[in-house]
């Protein structure tokens, strides 16, 4: 159904699935491994302002019963850190964040709280950045060895993040 929805939207179509109607949907299934594949589509979608998207409450009932479906580890981790950018899209940082947790819970990886940490200073909470930074650090140390380290931005943000708040406290 979302395959359909999203092929509609690129080619200008009426989709024969409104998203509302995806959402609402209780016989869903997960018939493949390529969700998360038809969720980017989706969000590339409602990034570029191609089609006419429903009300917020809307897509997050639809990744609400997507987050229902059985998916497994690295497609699951995958699908947090998907459903954390409609939480950035629509501005609430606290859902992004909590996303994001759950999908470094289930694979480590040290760009997800890095990505944390980016989100937090945005909001102006640097502190909390350099919280998400040392998790970013720690993860990347135990990271397999053919991964490419993250040390080198790690430590660029965390100066930047330094320089910020030293530069808001009183002298």
């Amino acid at each position: 159904m979302l395959h359909m929805w999203n092929k509609a939207c690129s080619y200008g179509v009426t989709a024969p699935y409104s998203l509302q109607q995806i959402a609402d949907d209780d016989r869903l299934e997960h018939l493949h491994n390529d969700i998360n594949f038809h969720l980017i589509e989706l969000l590339e979608h409602l990034l570029a302002g191609s089609c006419a998207f429903p009300a917020a409450d809307t897509l997050f009932a639809l990744f609400g019963s997507i987050d229902a479906l059985p998916l497994a580890g690295h497609r699951r981790a995958s699908f947090h850190f998907l459903y954390s950018d409609l939480y950035v899209y629509h501005r609430r940082l606290d859902g992004a964040l909590i996303q994001l947790s759950k999908s470094f819970a289930l694979n480590p990886q040290p760009q997800v709280p890095i990505r944390q940490a980016i989100m937090s200073a945005s909001a102006g909470n640097y502190a909390d950045g350099l919280v998400f930074l040392e998790r970013a650090r720690l993860a990347n140390m135990q990271r397999l060895a053919l991964l490419p380290s993250f040390e080198a931005e790690i430590a660029r943000v965390e100066t930047d993040f330094k320089r910020l708040l030293e530069s808001q406290s009183p002298n």
